[in-house]
């Protein structure tokens, strides 16, 4: 029995189908992991001045310094702001809202950034900073200043 040339190439086609399903695929199984993103490094030096309720906070912006760091091309400051007559809860958690974004074009001199605000009396602050990156990804938070404005 004589199969013509369009039949033959039919299944000729569905056995190099099968074969590709039964043994294609990249060569690596597992689950699929997202690339590899550089985060920005943490602020670990921020600082502040009050002068009445004049706030003052500076920081340095932190160096790429090595492959784990991308460079930082912004910050956010948070700030917690807890009323005075409040009772102290030392396990609650800090509720921080954004208070500034700040993104930076950093120079050769540029190697420190500095936020002002004049605050309300009467309360308790806690403000931290966060660099982040033009691909979306934030640094870990910084070191706190914490304050009371009397």
């Amino acid at each position: 029995m004589k199969l013509c040339v369009s039949k033959k190439l039919t299944i000729a086609a569905v056995l190099l189908m099968i074969i590709y399903i039964a043994f294609g695929g990249c060569g690596k199984k597992g689950p699929p992991v997202a690339p590899h993103r550089e985060k920005p490094q943490a602020v670990k030096d921020l600082r502040h001045r009050l002068s009445g309720s004049n706030l003052e906070l500076t920081w340095s912006i932190p160096e790429k310094g090595s492959r784990q760091h991308a460079d930082v091309t912004g910050f956010k400051v948070y700030a917690a702001k807890i009323a005075l007559s409040e009772s102290d809860c030392e396990n609650c958690p800090l509720k921080f809202k954004a208070v500034a974004d700040i993104p930076i074009q950093k120079t050769a001199e540029q190697n420190q950034l500095t936020f002002s605000d004049t605050l309300e009396s009467g309360y308790r602050y806690v403000f931290m900073v966060r660099g982040y990156v033009d691909n979306g990804l934030i640094s870990e938070d910084s070191n706190y200043v914490e304050f009371s404005v009397e």
